[in-house]
């Protein structure tokens, strides 16, 4: 079930189909469902290319180091930045992104 039907029905204090997890007039139902409309904006606005393009500015004019993948600015630009970009928006937009540990 998307999270958008999810938050639409936690809102309206409908059961979810789900294993009941909130019940009719539950008064967590609100909370719930901005958790849920949360995670969903997590998703749905970093996949967009002007969303992107102005957080990779932002880091590069801030003198951002690598980070656990290693990848320096240097290596972005060598790469390529838009086709970078494009190919970090793929797991973002299809919700499959898997943030690399910080410690392995």
């Amino acid at each position: 079930m998307q999270a958008a039907v999810l938050s639409q029905e936690l809102l309206e204090g409908r059961s979810l189909a789900s294993g009941g997890i909130v019940q009719k007039n539950d008064h967590r139902a609100p909370q719930m469902a901005q958790q849920l409309a949360q995670k969903q904006a997590n998703f749905i606005l970093p996949y967009r290319r002007d969303v992107l393009a102005y957080a990779y500015e932002r880091c590069k004019a801030n003198g951002g180091a690598a980070g656990v993948d290693h990848q320096t600015f240097e290596d972005i630009e060598q790469y390529g930045a838009e086709r970078w970009l494009d190919e970090l928006a793929q797991p973002l937009k299809s919700q499959t992104y898997q943030p690399q540990p910080v410690r392995s």
